[in-house]
């Protein structure tokens, strides 16, 4: 066995990437197996290497995580992940299947005549982690399809700011149906009802793991628009002061539940641009489904996590008497532009993730939501539906804004939870609003 490294951009283009047939059986009520392990280098020569398996014994309608490890003669010793797949890697039904490895992105420069691959199949659970990231090191001025895509199995690291700032990770959201709403009045926030209704979701979705940062709107737009403006902490706190209207998407109604019909993106503003140089025509901002399945997180929990109530909810999200506020005072009193994070907004990430790993649903800043606020429940008047109970669009027609979710750190305890919902104008720029970004999968 041969290998060497040369330097990047100097690979052979004689060399080839040969894979040994790696069985394995993964045991279920019906024997999953995985044979016909291969991996091929494409052509021409640019160190993508798709790796085809079979598998069989798999369930009806049952979808299975792949997961893709190797190890590198006299190079690397240690079996390693692929991190850098650009293909899903879900997969679903008997048979061949392939996914994509972007081998040069993550070791540049590595040239070798043999590896050996090993393919794992596993049954796709609720939370089994499944990540999207975007790489968004190219910039604001870069140009149409300029932030490449990957997938992972593997979480970020959060040690390394890189997943706040110059990278954009999101995770999968199983399909499903859930409960939205909450029953009866809730004396909580002394708002009307928000009656309970059956949602269901028939595609997955990946959100985004944190709300947008300062750096990943710079990287994106090239601005800095946030009232919170010291340098040293800026970068990985969310972004605030961004309309709707004008800054994030464009306020545009829906003809239908399809974003590919019409021009409901208005040019330059942050979803706009993402889908542009990524290519993914389903990125946008989430609707209210969305968003309250992805913070619910398969529970039925108030507040996110089992046990934690409106007095103790403090301890696990950024509201306006968060413990960790400048003296333990309100977190909206006195927090001037120049302040780090002890008081207003907090560095995303820095309290627990709910169940399927997502930071700061509660709390931080509100969130935008596509859909138009109304008072009715949401299979009342001034919504429209492809089916009232199927894959809820946006509404055409609304009063009184858009919604935003979640509460903020200017929001009494009480107001940070999964149900309560909050219009804010379109073209309004709080300092307690920003957003998150769907993808969803068809």
């Amino acid at each position: 066995m041969n290998a060497s490294h040369t330097s990047l951009g100097t690979v052979r283009k004689s060399a080839m990437y040969a894979a040994s047939l790696t069985l394995l059986a993964a045991f279920t009520a019906k024997a999953l197996t995985v044979t016909d392990v291969s991996a091929r280098q494409r052509w021409p020569w640019n160190n993508l290497v798709d790796v085809d398996f079979s598998l069989s014994g798999t369930e009806a309608n049952a979808y299975y995580q792949i997961d893709v490890a190797a190890t590198f003669p006299g190079i690397v010793g240690d079996e390693v992940g692929a991190k850098t797949l650009i293909t899903e890697p879900i997969v679903s039904g008997d048979g061949a299947h392939r996914l994509t490895w972007d081998l040069e992105a993550q070791y540049p420069g590595l040239v070798t005549t043999n590896f050996k691959v090993r393919v794992t199949a596993t049954p796709l659970g609720d939370a089994a982690p499944v990540y999207m990231v975007i790489d968004l090191s190219a910039g604001p001025e870069a140009g149409a399809g300029a932030y490449p895509v990957r997938y992972t199995t593997r979480p970020p690291d959060l040690t390394d700011d890189t997943c706040r700032t110059t990278e954009m990770w999101l995770r999968r959201c199983p399909a499903g149906t859930f409960t939205m709403g909450y029953d009866g009045y809730y004396s909580e926030t002394g708002r009307s009802a928000w009656a309970p209704h059956d949602v269901t979701h028939s595609w997955p979705f990946y959100i985004g793991i944190f709300e947008v940062t300062q750096q990943q709107w710079y990287q994106v737009k090239g601005t800095w628009p946030s009232y919170f403006t010291n340098e040293t902490y800026r970068a990985t706190r969310p972004v605030e002061r961004v309309s709707f209207q004008g800054d994030v998407r464009g306020d545009h109604g829906w003809t239908d539940n399809n974003p590919a019909n019409g021009v409901n993106c208005s040019s330059g503003t942050f979803i706009k641009n993402m889908r542009t140089r990524t290519g993914i025509t389903w990125l946008d901002v989430p609707t209210e489904s969305q968003w309250e399945y992805a913070a619910r997180a398969g529970t039925d929990y108030v507040y996110c996590w089992e046990g934690v109530t409106g007095s103790t909810i403090v301890n696990f999200a950024r509201g306006a008497n968060t413990p960790t506020g400048l003296d333990n005072v309100n977190m909206n009193v006195g927090n001037s532009q120049n302040m780090d994070t002890r008081v207003g907004t907090g560095k995303v990430g820095s309290y627990a993730p709910n169940n399927w790993g997502l930071y700061d649903m509660l709390g931080n800043v509100a969130e935008w939501c596509g859909d138009g606020y109304s008072t009715a429940n949401i299979t009342g008047e001034g919504y429209t539906f492809v089916d009232p109970r199927m894959n809820p669009a946006k509404p055409t027609t609304y009063s009184g804004g858009r919604v935003t979710r979640g509460g903020s750190y200017m929001d009494p305890n009480n107001y940070l939870s999964v149900y309560n919902r909050v219009p804010v104008g379109t073209a309004d720029k709080g300092r307690d609003v920003g957003f998150r970004v769907v993808v969803t999968v068809k």
